[in-house]
């Protein structure tokens, strides 16, 4: 049976409250290539954008637009697969959020010192 709108709203509304669960952090897992290693492939994400890409490094360049070809210097660390890389951007995105709450509750409580 279909939803109508007042239980797709309540539904939409506990799927909000559940995405404020804490995240763990994910660390890349694939290192900045040694010298000799030629172009590795991995995933990058952008927590401004909100996107994950596939990206390419070597030792001394890389590219998180590209799979194949280095178009910035210096190499990085990638993760090794599309899930690492989004629970990361996660991560990150609920860092933010947790450290704007949390100013939000120091001037709160600069307000009503009593609680």
């Amino acid at each position: 049976m279909a939803m109508n709108k007042k239980e797709q709203k309540l539904v939409e509304d506990l799927q909000v409250i559940a995405a404020l669960k804490w995240t763990d952090d994910v660390v890349e897992d694939i290192p900045v290539p040694e010298y000799s290693s030629g172009v590795v492939v991995g995933y990058t994400y952008n927590h401004y954008s909100q996107t994950v890409s596939e990206s390419c490094s070597t030792s001394i360049s890389h590219s998180t637009h590209s799979k194949s070809k280095t178009t910035s210097r210096n190499g990085i660390q990638m993760f090794s697969t599309k899930v690492k890389a989004l629970r990361a951007m996660r991560y990150a995105v609920s860092l933010k959020a947790a450290k704007e709450l949390r100013a939000i509750d120091i001037l709160i409580e600069a307000e009503n010192p009593d609680t």
